[in-house]
């Protein structure tokens, strides 16, 4: 089982490395993809496990529902309050540092649920497996193609590479 401070920590770090929240952001954006869940990819990869396609899909669609039903509604309130006329600058940086917060501790909760579906699948099935050698972002790879086959039109925006690279040096 993975220790949930553990993944936080470590996708806090790569989060934090240059260029990858936003390339992480245009994917999110672009491509309606979930950044714990590519950070969870992340971290397997990291840790040279692996998990099938066909999960990866499942852990998509069950956090993308808690996602927009939760973290989505308390970021774009965040983001509504740019600029608001009714509010002073001060009022504005005060309530957005506290739906910050919320908005972080959701994104808790999302790498919580996730975790939780993860262990389901290495307690039922065996295909959370070790590999000899590294999967070199394979799994994240999976995941963008999964996202563009359901945006048939949509283009990855950026490389990866700052990513891949954020993630071997951590």
């Amino acid at each position: 089982m993975i220790d949930r401070q553990q993944f936080w920590n470590f996708a806090c770090d790569l989060y934090a490395q240059p260029h990858v929240s936003s390339e992480l952001l245009a994917l999110q954006n672009s491509l309606g993809a979930n950044i714990n869940l590519v950070l969870l990819l992340a971290y397997l990869s990291h840790h040279n496990m692996m998990i099938d396609a066909k999960f990866i899909q499942q852990l998509h669609q069950q956090i993308d529902s808690f996602s927009q039903t939760n973290t989505q509604i308390i970021r774009a309130t965040r983001k509504q309050l740019q600029g608001s006329e009714t509010l002073t600058q001060t009022e504005q940086a005060e309530i957005k540092k506290q739906l910050l917060t919320v908005e972080l501790t959701a994104e808790k909760i999302e790498q919580d649920r996730l975790l939780s579906w993860l262990a389901t699948l290495s307690i039922e099935n065996p295909k959370l497996n070790s590999l000899k050698q590294s999967p070199c972002l394979v799994l994240i790879e999976q995941y963008i193609q999964q996202l563009t086959t359901l945006e048939k039109e949509a283009s990855l925006p950026h490389s990866i590479k700052n990513f891949t690279l954020a993630l071997s040096s951590i």
